[in-house]
């Protein structure tokens, strides 16, 4: 997954599904069992299961190709995502909402590496309250992409980080952040 640029400020913990080998230019997917990616030839799709790989950053999947070919596209999760809600991750981020895909048709020999799509929006907070959720929202089209923040405890000495996974891209307008505690204010 290669890095949409966060200049080494923060790093992934390697615990989790993304992991923190982060080299300035990417970061490596850790692939869970049950997985699935869509593998597109010409105007034909299918659904490819992960067959072995589940841990680690390189997997071996399993599916019948969709139509003849030898060039094909991949996407990753097979549903778009739905970034409007989502739920806190210590250090990480929620499975499946980080779209990612093929950046140019591959081959049928060569195996694929996935472009992230979408970006990490990184926010460290220090304080002594519970939060409830962080509701980010972009000053140009008014969208919202709020993060429940269950059992989250801001720390008055260290900051925590939460990321929010949002649409790559510039946001003309910027953003606002607001933050609630656990009990709505």
């Amino acid at each position: 997954m290669p890095n949409a640029g966060n200049n080494g400020a923060q790093q992934l913990p390697s615990k989790q599904r993304v992991s923190g080998k982060d080299t300035g230019t990417q970061i490596d997917l850790t692939w869970d069992t049950g997985d699935q990616i869509k593998v597109t030839v010409g105007d034909k799709s299918a659904t490819f299961t992960l067959a072995s790989g589940a841990g680690s950053a390189q997997a071996t999947f399993t599916g019948t190709m969709p139509a003849d070919g030898v060039t094909y596209s991949v996407q990753y999760p097979i549903a778009e995502p739905d970034l409007s809600v989502q739920t806190y991750v210590e250090n990480g981020f929620g499975k499946g909402l980080m779209k990612m895909a093929t950046e140019t048709n591959g081959t049928i020999d060569g195996g694929f590496t996935l472009k992230a799509q979408h970006a990490l929006l990184g926010l460290q907070l220090k304080g002594s309250d519970a939060l409830g959720k962080i509701v980010l929202t972009n000053l140009a089209d008014s969208k919202t992409y709020t993060l429940y923040c269950t059992n989250a405890f801001l720390n008055a000495d260290e900051a925590t980080l939460f990321y929010i996974v949002v649409p790559a891209g510039t946001w003309a307008n910027g953003f606002t952040v607001d933050i609630y505690a656990d009990d709505n204010t």
